[in-house]
């Protein structure tokens, strides 16, 4: 007899199923699922953090430009987002002459000598009603220290 005669007897086997992974390979694709989910999880929480920390840096910008009738109304815009993004921060205690100096002090050292000169020119006037040209001054140097210092107050949410 011829031994390819006894061949018709095997039969092929069914076709695989759709995924048939061993085990390790299903807790290998659980684990990478769930360090996705974590890592957009993580991304939207820090996204919605980011957004909540721009909203008072941008409302600065804008109220910065508004015309206002009092020196003491931009000093608080500029006190209130200070406090909103770092609530512990020791500026927000300081009012009058210690304020200016905080100012001037946290200008960058290129820039402070000139805003010492207009800082302590606008210095009498802040938490008195007077004309706009003292008003505009002081908005002027509150524009100019909001922008070299608003990058410190990123971030500062944890205080």
């Amino acid at each position: 007899m011829n031994p390819l005669d006894s061949l018709h007897d095997i039969v092929a086997p069914e076709p695989i199923g759709l995924f048939p992974l061993a085990p390790a390979w299903w807790v290998l694709l659980v684990m990478l699922l769930l360090g996705l989910s974590l890592a957009v999880f993580f991304a939207i929480k820090h996204w919605k953090r980011a957004r909540k920390e721009e909203r008072p840096l941008l409302w600065v910008d804008a109220t910065l430009r508004e015309p206002v009738s009092q020196m003491s109304d931009l000093t608080l815009v500029v006190k209130s987002a200070i406090h909103y993004l770092s609530p512990k921060h020791p500026a927000l205690n300081l009012s009058g002459p210690a304020w200016c100096e905080f100012l001037i002090e946290t200008m960058p050292a290129t820039e402070q000598e000139d805003f010492a000169a207009q800082m302590h020119q606008v210095e009498p006037y802040l938490y008195q009603t007077h004309g706009t040209e003292h008003t505009n001054i002081y908005r002027t140097l509150l524009q100019r220290w909001w922008a070299a210092n608003r990058g410190q107050f990123k971030g500062g949410l944890n205080d």
